[in-house]
């Protein structure tokens, strides 16, 4: 995920309560002084104390904060502060900590340690959404079976996947991209078609985990599709050219794109699509990781 930073309108203020600096250096380093401020409060109690004095556009805090850790920070927060986004984070979080954090409307949460490009994107995307902490939501879930509401917005499509991404760390790491990569490709497809990226529409997405496979269950608000007709896809190219479908989008006024459903295909070991064109399984055999 690269995004391009919006403009922001007045310069922010970034609360940070983490266990070492990582996270507030790599902020200072990677975000314009000018347009944001980050604020280390020593211990939980003190960050929340910031945050009665002063207003802030993000908070970023560990689990294991001192003084007030990450989630009862959280649930202070919901009541005083329900606008302001926190990014919880988490050395070997369990799979109830991560749906816990779904449910008590964290804007995302990372695993340390954390791939410093996905964290910064997504600082990037806190600081210029919309306050929409709920436009992913818990539906149901124990660990084996989770399912979200999510917005028909591209940027809650992003804050729900980096939630799934976090789940499974005991197969190899590369599988674990391509698994993310290609959710997000047809999550995608299914809030901009079947949602029109209406943000009062929902995607449900449910993800079931096995011994032997990840899978992954959607269902869009939409009437379908049928692939005969997805000339301005991909995945309706002839073999000999991997771009015809691109002057078709172009014609519609559609952004450029349309490679989702084919680029999933070769990720995954299993994309089917039922008849109506509204719901799709996505399934990845477990490849396990090594040590594991």
């Amino acid at each position: 995920m690269k995004l391009a930073w919006r403009n922001m309108a007045e310069p922010c203020t970034i609360l940070v309560g983490e266990p070492d600096s990582g996270i507030s250096e790599l902020l200072r380093r990677e975000l314009n002084p000018e347009l944001c401020s980050v604020e280390t409060p020593a211990d939980g109690e003190r960050l929340w104390r910031r945050l009665n004095e002063h207003c802030c556009r993000l908070v970023i805090a560990d689990r294991d904060l001192r003084g007030l850790g990450g989630f009862d920070l959280l649930q202070r927060m919901q009541h005083r502060f329900p606008g302001t986004p926190v990014i919880l984070t988490a050395v070997s979080p369990k799979p109830e900590e991560i749906i816990a954090a779904i449910r008590v409307h964290a804007y995302s949460f990372f695993r340390r340690p954390y791939p410093a490009p996905a964290l910064i994107d997504m600082v990037k995307l806190a600081l210029t959404d919309p306050c929409c902490t709920n436009d992913v939501e818990l539906a149901s879930a124990v660990p084996h079976w989770v399912s979200v509401r999510i917005s028909c917005k591209f940027d809650a499509a992003d804050r729900a996947v980096q939630f799934f991404r976090e789940f499974d760390t005991d197969f190899a790491a590369d599988e674990r991209e391509q698994l993310a990569t290609a959710l997000r490709e047809v999550l995608l497809n299914a809030i901009e078609h079947g949602g029109q990226s209406n943000p009062d529409n929902k995607v449900t997405v449910t993800r079931l985990r096995t011994d032997t496979f990840v899978g992954f269950y959607l269902r869009d608000p939409g009437p379908g599709f049928s692939f005969d007709d997805l000339k301005h896809a991909a995945i309706s190219n002839p073999p000999d050219s991997a771009t015809d479908h691109l002057g078709v989008r172009q014609e519609r006024g559609m952004r450029p794109g349309g490679f989702g459903i084919s680029l999933a295909r070769q990720m995954l070991d299993g994309l089917f699509y039922n008849e109506k064109g509204n719901e799709v399984i996505l399934i990845k055999n477990l490849v396990p990781a090594r040590g594991v």
